[in-house]
C-alpha cells in the first residue's frame, strides 16, 4: 500500500506518486518498466529508479525503447538510451528509418517520397 498525501511536506506530483506505486507494486521487467516511463513521460524515475547499476536488459529492449521515444519525440528519453549504451549507429538500420520515417506520427510514405526527390 502507498499513501499520498496532497500538499504534505515535500510533496511530489500525483502522477509521480501513482507511477512509483506502480513500479514498486508489480514487479515487471526493468523493459516494462521503462516502457511505463516512456508511457508518462517521466525520465526522472527512469534515470534514478530504472537505470540502476549492474542492471542487465534483454537484448533488443533498450532498442525498442528508442524506437518508442524517438516516436513520441522523447528527446531527454533519446539522451538517456544513449547515455545507457544504445548506438545510433547499429540502432538506425534501414528498416528502422523507413519505420520512422513512415510512422502513424507524421505523413505515410515520406521516406519513400525523400528518395524520389534526392534521385530526381
Amino acid at each position: 500500500i502507498t499513501v499520498f498525501r496532497m500538499g504534505s511536506e515535500g510533496h511530489q506530483d500525483i502522477d509521480l506518486a501513482i507511477l512509483t506505486a506502480l513500479l514498486k507494486g508489480a514487479n515487471a521487467s526493468a523493459p516494462d518498466q521503462l516502457s511505463l516511463a516512456l508511457a508518462w513521460n517521466r525520465v526522472d524515475i527512469a534515470r534514478s529508479q530504472i537505470f540502476i547499476y549492474g542492471q542487465q536488459w534483454p537484448v533488443g529492449s533498450l532498442e525498442q525503447a528508442m524506437l518508442d521515444a524517438l516516436v513520441l519525440d522523447r528527446v531527454d528519453f533519446v539522451k538517456l538510451l544513449i547515455e545507457n549504451g544504445v548506438s545510433m549507429h547499429r540502432f538506425l538500420t534501414l528498416s528502422r528509418l523507413e519505420e520512422l520515417y513512415n510512422t502513424r506520427h507524421g505523413p505515410s510514405n515520406t521516406l519513400y517520397h525523400l528518395v524520389r526527390d534526392v534521385k530526381k
